[in-house]
């Protein structure tokens, strides 16, 4: 599995995957989604999920069979569930800022 590329899903990402549509996203992102997950599917794809995760999904989704479909996909073989670190968590923190930034600030 070394040779498989491995992508890292965040908690919005995965709600997505696991309703099947969000409003909130572009169509070429959920058209890249659609194919992320079919290369997960097939076994060419590792997806990391930090261990924030669970709270971060389980909250939104108030329905068993999402429940169940998430426990499904925690429980694939190309599936990596990493701890998070305080450091981590500070990186991530300033990425999703930096990305998420209004142009030009």
């Amino acid at each position: 599995m070394s040779s498989v590329p491995k992508v890292c899903w965040d908690a919005d990402v995965l709600i997505t995957i696991l309703k099947g549509d969000d409003p909130d996203r572009i169509v070429e992102e959920l058209v890249a989604l659609r194919e992320a997950v079919l290369a997960f599917d097939a076994g060419r794809l590792v997806v990391v999920v930090p261990t924030t995760i669970f709270g971060e999904v389980l909250e939104p989704i108030d329905d068993e069979e999402l429940t169940a479909r998430f426990d499904g996909v925690l429980k694939r073989s190309n599936v990596v569930v990493q701890p998070i670190t305080a450091e981590v968590s500070l990186l991530a923190g300033r990425v999703r800022k930096a990305v998420t930034a209004p142009a030009g600030s």
